[in-house]
């Protein structure tokens, strides 16, 4: 499986269950997202745009991939939504690694760049610095239908935040 086909494979709606540990407080935080992932041509003018924003060369990118969101955290009744663009780019004739463009463009306007690794076993790892912190995410299918995530957000000297995501398929791409 290369990066363009796990993102395909991800393409649709689904249902998302995180539980987030706050290490640094002792606390627990959950939320329930509803997840819409959308697989863009390579070519896609919101790709072209971030690629050419962030410096980087347009025809490096492989695709792109829209993702919105929008669901509650805790007990918090207002909804909370989101959305972000990923473009993973191939770098160099490494297979199954690159970096990869993230801009947020919901809640708050956050543009990284990142690494990715695509392992034989179709685990995604994709490892950001910003700031001092340093985040590396896992994502991998269970079944078709069924997608897992953990994150884990280091900050200088101590570990601060992990997430564990269950997310089950509920539909196609919208």
């Amino acid at each position: 499986m290369d990066i363009q086909s796990f993102f395909e494979q991800s393409c649709g709606k689904w249902f998302c269950q995180r539980t987030s540990q706050h290490l640094t407080y002792n606390q627990s935080e959950w939320s329930r997202t509803d997840v819409w992932i959308e697989l863009l041509p390579n070519h896609d003018q919101a790709v072209v745009d971030l690629c050419q924003q962030q410096g980087q060369d347009a025809a490096q990118a492989v695709c792109g991939v829209a993702v919105r969101w929008e669901g509650f955290v805790g007990a918090d009744p207002s909804k909370q939504v989101g959305r972000t663009l990923l473009v993973p780019l191939a770098d160099g004739d490494e297979d199954g690694m690159g970096s990869l463009l993230r801009q947020t463009l919901k809640p708050q306007p956050i543009t990284t760049l990142a690494c990715y690794v695509l392992d034989d076993s179709g685990i995604l790892t994709i490892v950001s610095e910003e700031g001092g912190m340093r985040i590396e995410e896992k994502a991998w299918f269970v079944s078709e239908n069924l997608r897992l995530r953990s994150s884990l957000l280091q900050r200088p000297g101590r570990f601060d935040t992990t997430s564990f995501f269950s997310e089950i398929r509920v539909g196609g791409a919208s």
